[in-house]
C-alpha cells in the first residue's frame, strides 16, 4: 500500500534528484553517483527484512550474483551514468530478478545521432529496438532465474546491418500483454508486441527527465566480481504514485561492455615508462592505469625506474664506459679516450659541443648548439614503436587487451564487429590491415604491407649513436660520438632533419620555418622521397585519430621545437 508518508518522502527524492541533473546532462563528472540527499531518502529504497533475492531489496540481489556481500553498496555505489556503452563483440545478457508485475522486455539499441542537434541522440523506433527477453510472467525471484542468459553476437548482427558499430544503450519496453507472442529468434525484433512505454538508459529519452524535478527510470552497477560488466536496476513504470523505487522491477546483468574510452591510452602522471597507461572503466568513471610496471634501470634512454631520470645510477656500462643517450660510449678525459676538436668533456665524461658543457636539460630533452630541444627530434622510429624520452619503445609493452582485441600503438581495438576504412580488411588478429594481408606471416624484423613483407626498419631514423637491426635501435658500436648531450637524439652540425613516414614509406613535404640550418636554432623538414610537398601520406596517424588533425599535431610539435615521431603499425 502506498502511505502518504511515502508519497510525501518519494516526492521529496524526485526534487533532490533534481540537482543531478547537470552532472549527468552536462558531462561533468564522467560519471554520477546516486548517493542519499538532504531531506530525502536513500535510493534504491531497501526492505531489510527481505532475506533473498526476490523484490524490494536490491541489495540482496547484487549480493547473491556476486557471490560476495562486501562487494557492491546497492545505494552508495549506485550510478545514473554512464548511460551508453562502447561493447565488445560478445555480449551476454543474464536475468536477475524480476520485482515486477508488469509484461517487461529488455534489450538493446543502436544510438542514432540527432542531424539537428549536435551532440544530441533521437529517440529509437520500435523497429529499432532488439529485445534479448520479454517476459508475461509477473514476479520472478532470483532462484527462478537463475541459469538463464542470452549470447549476442555483434559481428553477426553488424553483418546483417542491426549494429552499426560503436556505442550503444539498453531499454525496458512494457506492455499490456505480452502473452503468447515472442521476439524474432533471429531479428529479436519488438515489432509483434504492442508497447505502452519504453525507458532508456539514456535519460534524457526518459518522459521524467524533463523540467526542473528529475526521475531516473534506471540504476546502473558495475560488477566488481565480473569483468567489463554491469548491473541494469529498473522502475518499469513512469514517475507517479504507482512507483515504488525499489529499482529491482527488472534487474539485469550485462557482460561484454565497458565504459566509453576504456582500453584508450592515457597519462598516468607518474615519471619515466610508468608515464603511460591505458583508461579503464572503475564504478563507472574512467581511471588511468599504469600499463609498464617500474624495473631496474638499463640504458636505453628511458627512465626504467621511474626516478624522473633517464639512465641514471651506476653500474649501466662496463668499466670505462659511461651511458650517453642510451648507449654506452668510452668515457672521456681518462687519458684513452679523446674528444674531437670541436667537442669538449663534460663533467659525466661524455664529448659535447663547448655550449652544451654546463647545460643541464630536462628528462626528454637534449642540448643542441647551448639549447634544450625534444630529445625525439629527427627520430623516426622503427615500425610500431614510438619515440619517448628520446629513445624507440613498443608502446604496447605492458599492455594486456581482452580477449579479441590487438593492443596497435598502445590501443586495444578490434576490428570483428566493425568496418575497416581506407581499403583495409579485418585479420584473423582482429585488426585492421592491408588487402593481402589477412594472413600473410612474416619472420621476425618485418611487417606485411600491401600484400608484401616490408623491413620494420625501413625508413627509420634511430636516435644518435644507434642504429636499426631486427625492428629496433640498438648501439652501434662505430658510431661518432659528441653532437649532443643528456638523453637525446640530434647529432651535431648542419641541420636537424626529420623525416614523417608516408604511404610506401615515401616521406612528405619540406618545411623551413626559421630559415636557417639547426646550428643556427632553425629546423628543416626535408623530404626524402619523390612524394615532396605531399602531406597526405603522412603515416602518423594512430587509431581513431584522422590524418589531418596528426598533421596538425606535427606542426603543432614542430612551433615548439620538438617532434616526436609516431608511426601507425600497419601489422
Amino acid at each position: 500500500m502506498w502511505s502518504a508518508s511515502r508519497a510525501r518522502a518519494f516526492s521529496r527524492v524526485r526534487l533532490a534528484l533534481g540537482f543531478l541533473l547537470p552532472l549527468v546532462f552536462h558531462g561533468v563528472p564522467a560519471h554520477a553517483v546516486l548517493q542519499p540527499t538532504p531531506g530525502g531518502i536513500p535510493i534504491p529504497v531497501l526492505n531489510a527484512g527481505v532475506a533473498d533475492c526476490t523484490d524490494n531489496n536490491v541489495e540482496r540481489c547484487l549480493d547473491q550474483s556476486e557471490a560476495n556481500p562486501a562487494l557492491i553498496d546497492a545505494q552508495a555505489d549506485a550510478l545514473v551514468a554512464p548511460e551508453v556503452f562502447q561493447p565488445t563483440c560478445a555480449l551476454t545478457f543474464k536475468p536477475i530478478v524480476k520485482g515486477g508485475g508488469d509484461h517487461v522486455a529488455f534489450g538493446w539499441y543502436n544510438l542514432t545521432p540527432d542531424p539537428a542537434n549536435a551532440g544530441k541522440f533521437l529517440k529509437p523506433t520500435q523497429a529499432q529496438l532488439y529485445g534479448m527477453f520479454r517476459f508475461a510472467d509477473g514476479f520472478l525471484s532470483g532462484a527462478q532465474l537463475a541459469g538463464q542468459k542470452a549470447n549476442l553476437d555483434l559481428a553477426a548482427e553488424a553483418a546483417a546491418g542491426r549494429y552499426k558499430g560503436g556505442q550503444i544503450g539498453f531499454f525496458l519496453a512494457g506492455g499490456s500483454d505480452f502473452s503468447g507472442l515472442k521476439l524474432d529468434p533471429e531479428t529479436h525484433a519488438l515489432t509483434g508486441l504492442k508497447l505502452d512505454r519504453v525507458f532508456y538508459t539514456q535519460h534524457s529519452l526518459n518522459p521524467g527527465s524533463s523540467g526542473a524535478a528529475t526521475y531516473y527510470q534506471v540504476l546502473t552497477w558495475q560488477s566488481v566480481a565480473f569483468k567489463n560488466s554491469f548491473y541494469f536496476g529498473w522502475e518499469d513504470r513512469q514517475a507517479s504514485s504507482e512507483a515504488d523505487n525499489d529499482f529491482d522491477d527488472l534487474v539485469f546483468l550485462v557482460s561484454g561492455i565497458q565504459c566509453t574510452g576504456g582500453g584508450e591510452p592515457c597519462d598516468t602522471g607518474k615519471e619515466g615508462v610508468c608515464k603511460d597507461g591505458t583508461q579503464q572503466c572503475s564504478k563507472g568513471d574512467l581511471i588511468c592505469v599504469q600499463s609498464v610496471r617500474p624495473s631496474a634501470e638499463k640504458c636505453n634512454a628511458l627512465d626504467d625506474d621511474c626516478n624522473g631520470s633517464v639512465d641514471d645510477g651506476d653500474g649501466l656500462c662496463d668499466p670505462g664506459k659511461v651511458c650517453d643517450r642510451g648507449r654506452c660510449v668510452p668515457k672521456c678525459g681518462t687519458g684513452e679516450f679523446r674528444c674531437d676538436s670541436d667537442l669538449v668533456c663534460n663533467d659525466r665524461g661524455v664529448c659535447v659541443e663547448p655550449a652544451c658543457a654546463k647545460k643541464d636539460c630536462p628528462v626528454g630533452q637534449v642540448c643542441h648548439a647551448g639549447n634544450c630541444v625534444d630529445g625525439c627530434m629527427g627520430v623516426t622510429c622503427p615500425y610500431g614503436e614510438v619515440c619517448r624520452n628520446g629513445g624507440c619503445v613498443d608502446p604496447c609493452a605492458g599492455v594486456t587487451c581482452d580477449a579479441g582485441y590487438s593492443c596497435v600503438l598502445g590501443v586495444c581495438s578490434s576490428c570483428a564487429c566493425t568496418s575497416c576504412e581506407g581499403g583495409q580488411v579485418c585479420s584473423d588478429k582482429k585488426v585492421c590491415v592491408d588487402s593481402g594481408c589477412e594472413t600473410q606471416t612474416c619472420m621476425s624484423g618485418t611487417h606485411c604491407s600491401m600484400g608484401n613483407c616490408v623491413d620494420d626498419c625501413a625508413g627509420t631514423t634511430c636516435p644518435q649513436g644507434q642504429r636499426c637491426e631486427l625492428g629496433a635501435c640498438v648501439a652501434d658500436p662505430n658510431a661518432n660520438v659528441g653532437g649532443a648531450s643528456a638523453s637525446g637524439g640530434v647529432g651535431g652540425g648542419g641541420d636537424i632533419v626529420i623525416t614523417i613516414p608516408g604511404s610506401g614509406g615515401k616521406a612528405g613535404g619540406s618545411l623551413d620555418p626559421n630559415g636557417g640550418g639547426a646550428a643556427q636554432g632553425g629546423t628543416r623538414l626535408l623530404g626524402s622521397g619523390d612524394d615532396a610537398g605531399d602531406a597526405k601520406g603522412c603515416g602518423c596517424s594512430v587509431p581513431g585519430r584522422g590524418r589531418g588533425s596528426a598533421v596538425l599535431v606535427i606542426l603543432g610539435l614542430l612551433a615548439g621545437f620538438g617532434l616526436g615521431s609516431r608511426r601507425r603499425r600497419a601489422v
